[in-house]
């Protein structure tokens, strides 16, 4: 190769050593600050040893190859500052997972401690529960607030969402349900306070929930849901399932908004089952709902189960449901409640 050729090769590389030190120092002259960024020291030395090594091989036109060049020990050194920068980071991503991971389970136990230990005892009645949150903490959430005599109250709600953010708002729904103590044995009262908490105190988010009070010694029930799936009921007599499907508007919405109360009767034998929208969502391969195309069979033919054996079948049935084949694939939070009502013990 020429002299002459090899001048014009490297003119590039010398118009390159004269315009980046002259267009950073313009850039700082003009006010230019780049933004914050981690490690930003090791990273410029690194930069900088690169750099200064391809301009001193540029000014002094040696050329490629040559183990006298001193390029090569310049693109060492940047290559060890992004490995250190980047050991940083991995090691620093490293504590904020564990920290994470140590919030993830702190916030698990206080929502599990916000949930009731056991369901109420009550001689003529048999409560079974299950909770699966789909991630470690969920929007769902059920209570049994206090009743009446010879009462069972009892509440469902699912937040809108998913994780931690859902699992605030419910944990503020379980505080604000305990408020309306005043108003034990109306449910659509009860409704309607939640839903002023909800709308005054955390806008934006939305639940759906529904209030029941059960009087087991004269068969009656009175409900009032806010956009909550409808409670059903199992009438073993009449071997017929009926939906309990009063509805109002998702708490969250309007604070005035008015809410109603509905009755319904039981007899003994029958079963009540309350639930979150992600029973009724869950979908097969197919595309087929877990609840139009399983659950009323399956409520039919398990009918004869104990309210604990069905709640645990009818859990293990739809994240089967939901699966594909190999494993469970749950795509929403899951709360299941049998109510089972029973002759009264006699002596």
């Amino acid at each position: 190769m020429s002299e002459s050729t090899f001048e014009l090769l490297q003119f590039p590389g010398t118009t390159l050593v004269i315009l980046v030190p002259v267009v950073l120092t313009l850039g700082r002259i003009a006010g230019y600050r780049p933004p914050p960024l981690a490690n930003s020291r090791a990273l410029f030395a690194g930069l900088l040893a690169f750099f200064c090594g391809f301009a001193v091989d540029r000014v002094r036109h040696t050329k490629f190859g040559d183990w006298q060049s001193v390029e090569p020990y310049g693109f060492l050194a940047l290559v060890i500052c992004l490995w250190y920068v980047t050991a940083r980071r991995v090691i620093a991503d490293e504590r904020r997972l564990v920290s994470l991971s140590d919030e993830m389970r702190a916030a698990t136990k206080i929502q599990e401690a916000i949930l009731p230990s056991s369901p109420p005892s009550l001689e003529n009645v048999q409560i079974a529960v299950r909770y699966a949150p789909m991630t470690a903490v969920a929007g769902d959430l059920y209570d049994f607030p206090a009743a009446p005599s010879n009462c069972i109250a009892v509440f469902v709600a699912d937040v809108m969402g998913h994780g931690v953010p859902a699992a605030l708002v419910a944990s503020m729904v379980k505080v604000a349900v305990s408020t309306q103590r005043g108003n034990d044995g109306e449910p659509a009262r009860i409704i309607a306070g939640l839903n002023a908490v909800l709308c005054n105190e955390a806008r934006m988010q939305y639940a759906t929930a529904v209030y029941l009070c059960l009087d087991a010694v004269n068969r009656v029930g009175r409900y009032s849901t806010a956009a909550h799936p409808p409670p059903l009921l199992w009438r073993r007599g009449k071997q017929a399932l009926e939906v309990l499907g009063a509805v109002g508007l998702l708490l969250g919405v309007r604070p005035n908004e008015a809410y109603d109360d509905s009755k319904f009767t039981f007899d003994v034998g029958d079963r009540l089952l309350l639930y979150t929208d992600g029973l009724l969502e869950a979908e097969n391969a197919a595309g087929e709902s877990f609840g139009d195309a399983a659950l009323p069979t399956f409520i039919k033919e398990k009918q004869d189960l104990g309210a604990e054996q069905f709640v645990d079948l009818l859990l293990k049935k739809v994240l089967a449901w939901s699966g594909d084949g190999t494993r469970e694939r749950q795509e929403d939070d899951i709360t299941i409640m049998v109510i089972d009502f029973h002759h009264p013990a006699t002596t």
